[in-house]
Formats: structure tokens, sequence, C-alpha cells
């Protein structure tokens, strides 16, 4: 196609709002810049450009509305370029292209013609598609990977035997023993219940099938990680049930049976992926209203990963050359490591959003409503009251004089 074909064709401009303009247009200017970086070195002569990827050209602007109604036009074109989406911009020369407008300048002193004029930048759209990452589903999908390879490892390494069997169905037993008093949604008791039967089930036949052993009694160990309650009283759970399984192991490395040291190894390690789970699924905002909640949360996983490694380390046995030598499979340790971490990031960026947690001493004799509106103003009415009732346990006396030099707790 000649120039002179390229410059007839039509300019259209298609805004955010979705409305198509057709004005006249002069000018064809386009600046492409480079996003890059200068280095400069003592004593070398000369400079070091590191030049990268272009960055959105710009483009000229020079629009022309004409006749009877162009002031309508240049109006409707105001009203539509304040819509925030992206233009589409069918160029004569530059072809079809998405841009954003940085300034525009709108001239009405001239007789039957509007004319406008600025600039207009390139832009990556938000069509395009986005990675987009949603910490709870990673979370839930490294630890269901990580649970795989700890079940995996272990069916290809390890016959159960009926001794091993009988305890690992005891452990069961207290971990059911031990949340089944605590669980408030009796339809989370119903599930519980159920993963705690085809666990016992599965294990009885663990010798012949430990692969459906081994992934039924994932599944129970898990379940309490996801109950409809609080996040602490979840990881309370989780962490009284992995203190359980513990006590198979604690003390000689010699004194421990291979296999039992290798049923520890999944069922610990998945009470591990547990945790990460349930510090992640918040299904209520008080879980991680201020700091000292989200730091507890993040110490308690600290504590039990530690003592996880702890016990991992005390229980490796020779170098792999005999066949009672046991050693913890890498990749698996690994795996729960890098969930526990990212799980901790995505609680470090919960803490930094959380309140703070802040000491207040009465300097004079005062009543409840009167530190709460100095403490809270105004906020959330009676909630603030009772929440500086919780935190700083007040009974009765409080509720009709709080005395000068008492510490009050509260959160901003």
């Amino acid at each position: 196609m000649s120039w002179i074909e390229q410059v007839n064709k039509s300019f259209e401009i298609t805004t955010g709002d979705g409305v198509k303009y057709t004005p006249e247009w002069l000018n064809a200017n386009k600046n492409v810049e480079y996003n890059v970086k200068e280095f400069n070195f003592p004593g070398v002569a000369g400079t070091l450009v590191d030049r990268r990827e272009p960055k959105g050209a710009k483009y000229e602007l020079e629009i022309y509305f004409q006749g009877d109604d162009h002031l309508d036009q240049a109006r409707e074109f105001e009203l539509s370029a304040a819509d925030k989406r992206f233009w589409i911009i069918a160029h004569p020369l530059y072809g079809l292209i998405n841009v954003q407008p940085t300034s525009l300048l709108f001239d009405n002193t001239q007789n039957n013609v509007s004319k406008i004029t600025g600039t207009v930048t390139e832009t990556i759209t938000e069509t395009n598609p986005k990675a987009l990452i949603i910490p709870q589903d990673k979370i839930e999908e490294d630890a269901e990977f990580a649970n795989e390879e700890m079940a995996t490892t272990f069916e290809n390494n390890v016959t159960p035997s009926s001794s091993d069997i009988n305890l690992a169905k005891a452990d069961n037993e207290k971990a059911f023993a031990t949340v089944d008093t605590k669980i408030e949604d009796p339809s989370d008791g119903n599930e519980y219940f159920n993963a705690f039967n085809t666990a016992q089930s599965a294990m009885t036949n663990a010798s012949s099938d430990a692969s459906l052993a081994i992934r039924a009694t994932q599944t129970y160990i898990e379940k309490p990680a996801l109950f409809g309650q609080s996040v602490q009283s979840r990881l309370a759970m989780l962490s009284d049930n992995f203190s359980n399984l513990r006590k198979n192991v604690v003390g000689s490395s010699t004194t421990v049976k291979k296999s039992t040291k290798q049923f520890y190894e999944w069922q610990a390690g998945t009470t591990l992926n547990a945790v990460a789970v349930a510090a992640t699924n918040v299904f209520d905002e008080k879980d991680y209203d201020n700091r000292p909640k989200v730091v507890a949360v993040m110490d308690s996983i600290l504590r039990l990963f530690s003592e996880y490694l702890l016990d991992l380390d005390n229980m490796q046995l020779g170098t792999g050359g005999n066949p009672d030598d046991y050693i913890p499979a890498a990749q698996s340790i690994i795996q729960i490591n890098n969930l526990l971490n990212y799980t901790m990031s995505n609680l470090f960026q919960i803490g930094l959003n959380a309140r703070q947690e802040r000491f207040y001493v009465t300097p004079d004799e005062t009543d409840l409503i009167s530190l709460t509106h100095t403490l809270y103003g105004l906020a959330n009415g009676d909630e603030s009251i009772l929440e500086i009732i919780r935190n700083n346990g007040f009974g009765i006396k409080q509720m009709l004089k709080i005395q000068k030099d008492i510490t009050v707790k509260y959160y901003i």
C-alpha cells in the first residue's frame, strides 16, 4: 500500500466507554523510548548503557471536529475521554494501537472547528493474560504436592508390619480424642468422624495397600485445618496432634524402629502442611485483627518445624549402607520448608496491615465509656467497649469505675 493510500484511510478512536469517533487529523509524530540504565566507572572513558525493553510509544494527537455540531461532538468526546479505560486508535500510519491519553487541550477559538491536541501513550491492556496467585490456593496445592511426595516415598520403601499398623491406628485414636471435643460445628464433627473411620479401615489393610492407608490418613490428619472456627483453635488441635506423634520417636535413635521413624516422618510432615493451610485460611477477621495474634501464629509454626527437624536429625542413623539405617527424605523436607516459608511470608504481609498493640496509663479516675472514647473515639460503638473489656479482662468493678494509673491495652 502506498503512503498516499495509507494517509487517506480514516482515523478512528474508540474510547474506553465504547463510543467510536472519526475526526479529521493532522501530524503523525511517534516517540519511542527504551528502558535504559547508565553505568560510569572511575578511570574508564565512556558510559556503559544497559538497554532493556522499549517503553510504550508516545503519539502527538491533533484531531478536529468540524461542522455545525462541532461543539457538541467535542463535548461528547471530552466526556468519553473521562472514562478510565484505554482507547483503541485505528491510525492510518501506525495501525491498531491501545493507548491512554496523558494530556488533552481543547481549542474552540476557531469558527466551525474544535481542535484537540495532546499526547497519548501506548499501554499494556488489562485484557492481557496475567498471573494471579491466591495464597490460600497455592498453599493448599503445595501442601497436597508435598503430601503426595511423602506418601510415594513411604510406600516405595516400607511394608508396614502389624505393630506399625497398630501404632498408626492408636495415633489416629489419640488425634480423634484430642480434636473431637474441640469441634464447634456439628457438620465438621460428622466429617471428621467419617474421615477417622475411613482412615482406620484403610490402615487395617496397610500391609496389602499402603497407598490407600497413607492417603486416607493424610486426609484425616488435614481435616482440622479447614474447620469453620478460629485459626487459633485449629492450630491448637494440629499442634496437640503433632505433640502426640512426637511421643513415638523422641529419644535415642537406636531405640526406635526404622519403620516407626518413617511413619512419623510422613504423619508429622502432613500435620505441618495442614498447619500451613490452617494459618492462611481465615474465616473470621478477628483472627488476625492485631499484630500479636499474627506473631503468635508465626512463632507456633516456627516452633513446630524446628521440633520436626530436630526429631529427624536425632532419628537419623547410619549412612544408608545398612538395612536398619534411617535417613530422612531430603526432597520432602525441602518441600515442607518451601511451603512454610511461603506461609510465613504471607503471614508477614498480614501482620504489616494488622493493628499494633498499645498501652495507655489512665492519668485520672475514669469510666469505661470515657476511656473507650479516649482510645478509639466513636469508632465501632459498643464493639470498641467490648474490645477494651476483652483485651484487659475487665470485670464488674471496672464497669463502674476505672482507677487512676491502670495500664490499659488497646490496638490501633
